[in-house]
Order: structure tokens, then sequence, then C-alpha cells
């Protein structure tokens, strides 16, 4: 990344137990180092946040740091970032690699617009399909990349998972499709243009996190249903009567023939 030469390069150590802030610093004095020592839950929204903070370039990279890239990407980048696009890699015949699923570039006038990561989104995973989604509502189209700039290094989900204590990646796929699309449905019906607080949201998230976690253990026998509430306010339409109003969004899914293993 350094021989590259970006305007900008910024490594957000976030209390990594192995020194990785202090190993860039003492070789690569010319990157920004950006330290959270205090973080002990690890939060990719968050982490990706600070970095975006400590920056004033016009566009903006996510590589996470099971990521290698190719030397051929920041020229890429150079003659094809356009305005109202934002950057993935482009799929291959089987689909998109989950392992570089994060790897992006986007404007930073449209990071802004849609309020950077979610941080109500903590661990690991998950935050990116959240931020993808808000600037394809925001009416930002794809512009893939080559696959081949980029290179993840392989590795399991044991000590990312360790984080929330859950299963693996389709449980944490669920947990963050049903988050994003309960966001919008609730944003709509609550008319609320600038989205919910970050209190609704972290309620929002914790609901929908207990609940998987306990269909998760129970084996996943009978379809998943999570439903929310919000009071919309009591009125007494007549002088014997009191009115409470609620908006729900309810979410129905199904393990179906998946094996139990």
């Amino acid at each position: 990344m350094v021989a590259q030469h970006p305007d900008e390069l910024v490594v957000v150590d976030y209390n990594c137990p192995d020194g990785t802030g202090d190993w860039v610093a003492a070789r690569y004095p010319d990157v920004t180092v950006v330290r959270v020592p205090d973080g002990l839950e690890f939060s990719a929204s968050h982490a990706r946040n600070v970095g975006v903070a400590q920056t004033n370039s016009q566009w903006l990279a996510f590589v996470d740091a099971d990521i290698r890239i190719d030397a051929r990407w920041s020229g890429w980048m150079r003659e094809n970032l356009v305005p109202g696009k934002y950057c993935r890699p482009v799929e291959d015949g089987g689909g998109r690699d989950l392992e570089t699923f994060g790897t992006s570039i986007c404007a930073r006038s449209d990071f802004d617009a849609v309020g950077g990561f979610d941080e109500a989104l903590k661990g690991w995973s998950g935050e990116n399909f959240d931020f993808f989604s808000r600037l394809a509502d925001r009416g930002l189209t794809l512009k893939g990349f080559p696959s081949e700039f980029i290179d993840p290094i392989r590795h399991g989900d044991e000590e990312r998972a360790s984080f929330e204590g859950m299963a693996g990646k389709d449980e944490r796929i669920l947990l963050v499709v049903c988050y994003t699309e309960a966001k919008r449905q609730l944003q709509v019906m609550l008319n609320r243009p600038d989205g919910l607080s970050f209190d609704e949201r972290v309620r929002v998230r914790d609901t929908i996190l207990e609940k998987l976690k306990a269909w998760h253990d129970g084996g996943e026998a009978e379809p998943l249903i999570v439903r929310f509430a919000f009071d919309r306010g009591t009125r007494k339409p007549a002088a014997n009567y009191t009115m409470k109003t609620k908006t729900v969004v309810a979410f129905e899914i199904d393990a179906g023939q998946r094996g139990r293993g």
C-alpha cells in the first residue's frame, strides 16, 4: 500500500495485542496510525469511522487487515473513480467472495451523506452490507474493479465469532439483513428521513441478536419470528375509550431443509 503512494494512508489500531500500531509507526512514519486504546470490544464500524475522521481525501478505500492488494489497484482508482458510483470487486462465476466482501471505495461526500458505518453494529462482519444498502438507497450504482487486485488471507471464523457468541457467517448474515431491513421499514413508517436514533438502532439490533441466539440454540426447528413495536402515541377518541397506536415490523425466518450437523 505504501509503495502505491496514495494521497493518505491510515491504519487503525483497535487495541491490537500484537502491537500492530507500534510496528507500522516505526517502519512507515508517513502512515497515520489511529489508536483506539480502550477498544476491548471490537467494532469494525467504529474503527472505520475513526479512521475516516483522520482523512481529507475526496475518495475513501476500505481494506481489512486480512487483505493484500495488487500494485495495479491505485492506478485503476485514479483512472476509473467517478461521481455517483461506489466500487467493489466484480463477482466471479461462483458469486461474491465473502472474504473480500468489505473491500470497497466510495466518495467522501457519499460516506458523509449516509452517516458512515452504523456503530450500533458491533463485532465482526455485516456492517458492510448495511453500509452498501444505504449507499444504494441514496441512488449510487455499483462499479466493479478486477477481483485479482485483492488477495484475501483466508482463515476461520472462530476468533471473530467469539465477540458475540454467534455460530458463524449464516447467523451473522441473518442478523444484519434483518437489522438493515428493519431500519429501512421503520424509517419510512415513522417518517424519519434522517433515520432512527442510536439508542433505537441498538434496541433493534439487540432484539434480533437475542432472538437469533435463542433460535439457533433451540435447533431452529420452527420458523423464527421477530417483531418490533414502536409506540406512536396515545389519544382519547371518545370519553370512555383510549387508543394506543403502534408501528409494527415483523420478520419470519425458516431454516428450511438445511442439515443440522
